[in-house]
């Protein structure tokens, strides 16, 4: 039999419910409006069911039907989503502001979140979809996982690019295994300057020597971080613009493979280090020079683009402002070492 206490209970458990479900779809305004009224309304409405019991089923079928309605946008129209009105002040739709919720991507209304798997990232902003705005300082806050825009935490998942990384981590141990009998050419345009980013790592003990001269040799390199574990997030970020780039060369594993005292360790027996500076700002500010000059330089575009073509450019402007963010958000390092042969 359905008394007055066991009614007071009911409707009390199932409009708190009902409002928990309306702020979880982000009507926060109504959310507020409809707890301020709550006491008020609950009052009012044992007043009228003493009068007429059979009103007191009616307001399971509005709330009901309230849902109902509040769903349909949700799942009809995911532009009037309010996580989306975030989304687009991070990307820049290309084509229409329409193409934006076609990018997977899964957000969570009660922690205010937006997660972008890290591979639909890449291969919606290589089809000329959308660009980030900002990019370097976007990605940035990416991998420090600080991004917020308009309560929205958006986070940015590497684990779906796991596989790729690991498959390319694989093809490049089999490619360069160590061998002292294969002879490495290190192409520079500046004499006595050294880059070891295109050099296999196992064959430093050998390349480095040969390198001095007599007078000052500079060898620069990039570098994990040490605080950056082995297979981590910070691992897959720092690995992913090396195993998706192709244009305008393919890339080693050296930078993820090399650190600071590995090549100290090299050099110290055979030759006088003069200095070592962590170059990393500076170089990550001259990566995001070149992807501006790749982005606005008529000539520069035009040219890259005709060698490569309009995917490649897409992609070389985001892994130049990819690796510029790794280096500002600490996770890799940029090194120059000045060296006399002794």
């Amino acid at each position: 039999m359905l008394t007055l206490h066991t009614l007071e209970s009911e409707f009390a458990l199932f409009t708190r419910r009902a409002f928990e479900y309306i702020h979880a779809f982000e009507y926060q305004e109504f959310y507020d409006d409809a707890l301020r009224h709550y006491d008020a309304l609950f009052e009012r409405y044992l007043e009228i069911i003493e009068r007429t019991p059979v009103l007191a089923y009616l307001p399971y079928a509005l709330a009901g039907l309230l849902l109902v309605l509040l769903m349909i946008p949700r799942f009809s129209t995911p532009t009037d989503s309010g996580h989306l009105h975030a989304l687009v002040k991070i990307l820049v739709p290309a084509r229409d502001a329409r193409a934006l919720p076609s990018l997977p991507h899964t957000f969570d209304g009660r922690k205010q979140t937006i997660t972008l798997p890290s591979s639909h990232l890449i291969k919606y902003i290589a089809s000329g979809h959308a660009e980030l705005r900002q990019t370097a300082p976007t990605l940035y806050t990416l991998f420090k996982e600080s991004a917020s825009i308009d309560g929205w935490r958006i986070l940015l998942d590497a684990e779906p690019s796991r596989l790729k990384v690991m498959a390319w981590l694989v093809k490049q141990k089999i490619l360069w295994r160590p061998s002292l009998s294969q002879d490495v050419t290190v192409f520079t345009k500046v004499p006595d300057l050294l880059f070891l980013d295109n050099i296999p790592q196992p064959h430093f003990k050998s390349v480095i020597p040969r390198s001095l001269n007599s007078g000052t040799t500079v060898i620069e390199f990039t570098s994990i971080s040490p605080n950056v574990a082995w297979l981590s997030r910070d691992f897959l970020l720092c690995a992913i613009p090396l195993a998706y780039r192709s244009y305008p060369r393919a890339r080693l594993t050296t930078p993820l493979l090399t650190s600071l005292s590995d090549v100290l360790g090299i050099v110290y027996p055979i030759a006088q280090i003069d200095s070592v500076r962590n170059v990393s700002r500076q170089y990550a500010a001259m990566l995001v020079g070149m992807e501006l000059d790749l982005a606005e330089d008529a000539s520069k575009r035009a040219r890259f683009v005709k060698e490569n073509g309009m995917a490649a450019w897409r992609e070389e402007r985001l892994w130049l402002s990819w690796e510029a963010a790794l280096l500002t958000s600490g996770r890799m390092d940029r090194w120059i070492v000045m060296l006399r042969k002794l």
